[in-house]
């Protein structure tokens, strides 16, 4: 009879941070007003290790215009997010609602 050898049994898992469902359709939420205004044209949903991140872009050939980032690092009770424009941080807050609150504020491309 053969003997079963664990390979992982020495190993830490790694942390997998995600959007929840309740978080990922409050971001969608957000989004979803920008493209009805034409402001917003694309999205793309990323994950690194202990960082999800929603960015945001006018167009697909562009840089994310916007990205709101959970993370949270071994230790950590509560995740933090935050909304950046580019490297310029625009809020953090332990709260999703707080950091989305930000895009009410935040300045319009006014069209002619």
């Amino acid at each position: 009879m053969a003997n079963l050898i664990r390979l992982n049994k020495g190993r830490r898992a790694k942390p997998d941070v995600f959007f929840s469902k309740r978080e990922l359709g409050e971001i969608l939420s957000a989004y979803s007003m920008g493209v009805i205004k034409g402001d917003w044209r694309d999205y793309a949903i990323d994950r690194n290790g202990y960082m999800a991140t929603f960015s945001i872009f006018r167009s697909s050939r562009e840089h994310p215009l916007y990205a709101v980032v959970k993370t949270q690092k071994p230790g950590q009770s509560e995740p933090v997010f935050a909304l950046f424009n580019g490297p310029k941080p625009l809020a953090s807050s332990g709260s999703l609602a707080t950091v989305m609150d930000r895009f009410k504020t935040l300045p319009r491309l006014v069209k002619g």
